[in-house]
């Protein structure tokens, strides 16, 4: 695998694709992906040289984007997201994890040498264009005040649908069966770059 990624390295000009979060501190050494000729190669280290000669990067991932859970605090591999380690231009497919449709969708546009438009965040604006909550078949529905309650609104149960761009209520998930909100879980953000960002998922009810 190693050797093969050395000669399309060597090639130039392919895509690359990055999943995961990138540790930067001790110099890297907390993440080792392989050893090339006797040297262990860091995943930082890994990543400078590829993206150095790759036509396009795409991060898979929230974590691969911007960090995500891995760079919580305390963060104490200080992980970073790919753009910030390598100062390129990244095809940001967020999510936590991405919804394989948008990861293929993107890879296709690369390889058809079309452009894909990014938001402010780098991530697909085809992709991650209206909210969660403005295209949700609750939208409209009373709101829910105890989890569980089947068809009603998770606005007040802590709900970042109203915050974050994706387009879940859409494609779905498992096999187009079912979606987090759909699921009566409310949406935790995943697709946004501060994700997981505060705890406080859950709103006191009056009641």
């Amino acid at each position: 695998a190693v050797a093969v990624i050395e000669e399309t390295y060597n090639k130039g000009g392919y895509i690359l694709v990055v999943e995961g979060g990138v540790p930067t501190a001790f110099n890297g050494c907390t993440c080792w992906p392989w050893s090339l000729n006797g040297q262990d190669v860091t995943f930082k280290q890994a990543i400078l040289d590829l993206s150095s000669r790759a036509a396009a990067i795409v991060c898979v991932g929230t974590c691969a984007a911007w960090g995500g859970i891995a760079a919580a605090p305390p963060n104490p591999t200080g992980v970073r997201g790919v753009k910030t380690i390598t100062g390129k231009t990244t095809v940001n497919i967020a999510g936590c994890p991405p919804h394989p449709d948008w990861v293929v969708w993107a890879l296709v546009q690369l390889l058809f040498g079309k452009p894909i438009a990014l938001d402010s965040y780098g991530r697909p604006s085809a992709l991650y264009g209206p909210t969660v909550h403005s295209t949700c078949p609750r939208r409209q529905a009373d709101e829910a005040h105890n989890l569980g309650e089947d068809g009603r609104c998770l606005k007040e149960l802590g709900c970042r649908g109203p915050s974050t761009a994706a387009g879940c209520p859409g494609v779905l998930w498992n096999g187009r069966t079912e979606w987090c909100i759909g699921a009566n879980a409310p949406c935790i953000g995943c697709t946004s770059p501060t994700f997981p960002g505060s705890n406080q998922f859950f709103h006191a009810s009056g009641d």
